[in-house]
């Protein structure tokens, strides 16, 4: 009795549920699903603006926050609470420089990857879009 337990209790831990650990993320599609319709192809450049719109692009840094402290546009006081007194000097080894740098620009390339991403599908996509769709959805990504 001990070793029909044992057995199936072995058996039991040993076996895996490939489906199991195969899930798949909701928010998670692969690109051939994404541009198999005329609403994944608007979702993507959706995402593409959504990104743009981030604090680190055009929804802050990219609007009146890190290109008008450079541009002296502000006048920064000494608590510099945003830490942007040091690039208000011009100072580019400072670390909130450097960071900023950089969120703006992988920020940025993310955006670009996308679109070039958009603009490797949308060829198929003539299957399914109206010549109008087509176009905008084209000459968005291309004017990104």
């Amino acid at each position: 009795m001990k070793i029909f337990l044992s057995l199936c209790l072995s058996l039991l831990l040993l076996s895996s549920c490939s489906k199991w650990l195969a899930v798949k993320p909701q928010s998670q599609v692969s690109s051939q699903q994404l541009f198999s319709t005329q609403t994944g192809f608007e979702e993507a450049m959706n995402g593409v603006y959504s990104r743009c719109s981030q604090q680190g692009e055009y929804g802050d840094e990219l609007s009146f926050g890190f290109l008008d402290v450079l541009a002296q546009n502000y006048t920064i006081p000494s608590g510099d609470y945003q830490g942007y007194l040091q690039t208000s000097n011009y100072n580019y080894t400072d670390i909130n420089f450097v960071s900023r740098k950089d969120t703006v620009w992988s920020g940025l390339y993310n955006a670009i990857a996308n679109c070039n991403l958009i603009l490797a599908n949308i060829e198929q996509g003539k299957k399914f879009l109206s010549s109008v769709d087509y176009g905008i959805i084209k000459g968005e990504a291309l004017a990104m």
